[in-house]
């Protein structure tokens, strides 16, 4: 298959409830690289913003990060009563996600 592109932000999820606390990686290109590794893309890339451990999941998964922001954003996301049913609240913004022209170029293979 060819080359997927995923322009957009990790975030770190704080979990409270259902047995304890817990911090995890979410956003569209945590769920996305999953998905897209279980159909078989081989040549996944995220643009977006990242810190080191969304940058150790991509080494461990063997995806490439092009970094463009250093913060991203911090969701808490609470269970209640110990369903499934959960409160999400956004505790820190992330970085702007802005695409410079080096960055296309790179994502055009140029």
């Amino acid at each position: 298959m060819g080359k997927v592109f995923i322009v957009s932000s990790f975030t770190i999820d704080r979990i409270k409830g259902l047995g304890g606390l817990g911090i995890g990686i979410g956003g569209p290109p945590y769920y996305c690289t999953l998905a897209l590794l279980h159909h078989g893309v081989d040549s996944v890339t995220v643009v977006g913003p990242a810190t080191e451990v969304h940058e150790y999941f991509s080494r461990k998964v063997g995806i490439k990060v092009i970094r463009v922001g250093k913060s991203v954003p911090t969701f808490e996301l609470r269970y209640l009563n110990g369903s499934g049913d959960r409160e999400v609240r956004l505790v820190e913004r992330g970085s702007r996600l802005s695409l410079s022209s080096d960055v296309l170029n790179l994502m055009r293979g140029r």
